[in-house]
């Protein structure tokens, strides 16, 4: 039978067995009561709230009738009546703690109708329960919570404990564990909440909680191991995310990659899981499919500036300059304030992108745009040396050595001690002749600093460019005295060898880098070129050339190597793909040109040869290579004239 009909029947039965005169005051009021409830059940409120008026008319001084109908107030609205019968029922029983935890409900419901100053109130009502029932369950947890709104974090935390001692919950240890977090008790917290998840080991806002405070303490193996446990009960695009963004960030990107790769697939709309995934792919190096989802966040919000950023980084590296040069342009133009008037945040940002477009202009050989983007920069910020650095190697660059030398004289005197300066300045004296004064001003850095290795390196590499090889290898063997683990002076002194011819000895030094670090692919790839460019060996070489390609597919340094190596096993079709793709990437290396020249030398296409050869021509800076390639082109000139 429906309950309702079951009530009123057990009300008529009730009242059938007495006339209405002779009734029991109690009975009658008992009878409106039980049609308040009725009501109740139904939430028809207008008729139980009459119901219990006529019952207290009959039985004004029951705490009970008044608290119940308070209960009826409140659930229908009416707080403000709620509350004066709640304090009518304490009145007439103040040692009743159920009015006292109704009254703190209706004080707490007001806080949260934005009315903050009924919140002390409810905290005062909830303390007095407790104090009249100091194990009531409801109040510890009612009081508990409002106790962490108000950032009394040790006082929620041993409510919480209480409750926990009383019935343990998993809502209990939740906020118990939420409290600990606030007061930086972690282990704690990660204690509570293992209990709670073993009273419901699928809870996913709990394990969402754990992973954080996982990755709080810094844990982040722990904190993977979490998101992943979450994802065993059902999949949730947040851990999914959370998961995928904390396995790239810990460079796990065969693992992070398909996650984020999902997603992105599900949520064609949502820019920042395509953001997170574009990173992840960038970071492994996947740049055309990174350019396809930071293109993704592009066809949703076509200004998104952090998109634009990334994209026009990722055209850069694939080799696309002038495309890279339209969306920095791009983003100053999306980022440029009206008013003329810039947040830090903002004047930081447009400095990031004029110093990408100011080195693009540079790559591309635009020198006069480069400069004028750098003094630019150098007046905005003048006590950042770094706009006057970039100046002073575009200067460089375009032969105003004059210009270079005043610019790097200049930054010297006013950031005497900055190394990537004294550096500079070397190298504009060694390309303007002054290559005594360039090896003084090393020097000196040396003798203040004798443990700094990129001293060492930059000192090595002014002898190396001069051929002079012997003092080369013995400012490197110095550096290596004081930092004998040094990977890149390591490194350093292989090339020299190399240089040197002392091809066993390169080798060896190599090798020994290879023991400690197999994925080192400078090394793979500047073994594997050394091994390719004498023709020995050439298996071997191509499989450390091709690793090398594998952890860094879009390097033209490695890419010629991997072309040169099949063009010496005669793959002439491998090597023209890999060649041509190199010459994309690293537009400016006359070895790669070099290459193309001799490859369509043999293929017969001696147009294509000959403007190669003159590519490499002019971008040779080494005075043998030049001359090298110098003869080749006479050579080929001389060769297509008696073909004609």
């Amino acid at each position: 039978m429906h309950f309702a009909s079951l009530l009123l029947s057990l009300i008529l039965v009730l009242v059938s067995n007495v006339t209405l005169a002779a009734a029991d005051e109690k009975a009658k009021a008992y009878y409106h009561f039980s049609l308040a409830k009725m009501h109740d059940f139904h939430k028809e409120y207008s008729e139980s709230i009459a119901q219990f008026e006529k019952a207290i008319a009959i039985d004004p001084e029951s705490a009970y009738l008044r608290m119940e109908f308070a209960r009826t107030l409140w659930e229908s609205g009416e707080l403000r009546r709620a509350v004066e019968e709640c304090q009518a029922a304490i009145k007439r029983n103040p040692n009743d703690p159920e009015p006292h935890f109704l009254l703190g409900q209706i004080y707490f419901g007001y806080r949260e109708s934005g009315q903050e100053g009924m919140l002390d109130k409810a905290v005062e009502e909830f303390s007095r329960v407790l104090e009249l029932e100091p194990d009531h369950y409801e109040a510890l947890y009612s009081l508990g919570r409002l106790q962490l709104i108000r950032k009394n974090y040790r006082v929620a935390e041993q409510l919480f404990s209480h409750l926990n001692e009383l019935q343990p919950s998993v809502q209990g240890y939740y906020f118990k564990a939420l409290a600990h977090i606030e007061l930086k008790e972690l282990d704690q917290a990660i204690e509570t909440l293992e209990r709670s998840l073993k009273l419901r080991e699928s809870n996913l806002d709990h394990l969402k909680l754990l992973a954080r405070v996982y990755e709080e303490k810094r844990d982040y193996q722990k904190a993977i191991e979490t998101y992943s446990r979450a994802l065993k009960y059902g999949s949730d695009a947040e851990v999914s995310t959370k998961l995928g963004v904390l396995l790239s960030e810990q460079k796990r990107y065969r693992e992070a990659i398909p996650i984020l790769r999902d997603l992105a697939a599900q949520n064609l709309q949502n820019i920042e899981i395509h953001l997170h995934l574009g990173k992840s792919l960038r970071d492994n190096k996947q740049y055309s499919e990174a350019a396809e989802a930071f293109y993704s966040v592009l066809r949703v919000d076509s200004n998104h500036v952090e998109a634009n950023y990334e994209l026009g980084r990722i055209l850069a590296e694939l080799g696309e300059r002038l495309q890279a040069i339209e969306k920095f342009d791009h983003l100053l133009k999306i980022t440029e304030s009206s008013d003329g008037k810039y947040s830090p945040g903002q004047l930081q940002n447009r400095d990031l992108f004029r110093t990408q477009l100011g080195m693009l202009y540079q790559a591309t050989r635009q020198f006069d745009k480069a400069a004028e983007i750098f003094r630019q920069m150098k007046g905005n910020s003048p006590d950042d040396y770094l706009p006057a650095l970039r100046l002073v190697y575009v200067l460089r660059d375009a032969g105003k050595l004059d210009e270079a030398l005043s610019a790097s004289e200049q930054l010297i005197r006013k950031n005497p001690q900055e190394a990537s300066v004294a550096v500079a300045r070397a190298q504009v004296l060694a390309a303007a002749d002054r290559f005594d004064a360039a090896v003084e001003v090393v020097r000196e850095h040396i003798r203040a600093k004798p443990d700094e290795e990129q001293f060492y390196l930059a000192l090595s590499q002014l002898y190396v460019d001069r051929n002079k090889l012997r003092d080369a290898e013995k400012t490197i063997r110095e550096g290596l005295s004081h930092k004998p683990d040094s990977e890149r002076m390591q490194f350093q002194l292989g090339a020299v060898f190399e240089r040197k011819k002392e091809f066993e000895s390169a080798e060896e030094v190599f090798k020994k880098i290879l023991d400690h670090n197999a994925d080192h692919d400078g090394v793979l790839n500047y073994l594997g070129y050394m091994l390719a460019d004498r023709g020995v060996r050439l298996n071997e070489a191509l499989s450390y050339i091709k690793r090398a390609v594998e952890l860094d597919p879009y390097n033209g340094a490695y890419l010629d190597s991997l072309g040169w190596v099949y063009f010496r096993l005669n793959q002439l079709e491998l090597a023209e793909i890999n060649l041509t793709r190199a010459a994309q990437l690293t537009d400016n290396d006359p070895t790669i040109f070099d290459h193309l020249g001799d490859l369509y030398t043999k293929l017969g296409n001696y147009e294509k040869a000959l403007h190669f050869y003159e590519q490499s021509v002019f971008f040779a800076k080494d005075g043998e290579e030049f001359k090298k390639v110098r003869e080749k082109l006479a050579d080929l000139k001389k060769l297509r004239s008696e073909k004609r």
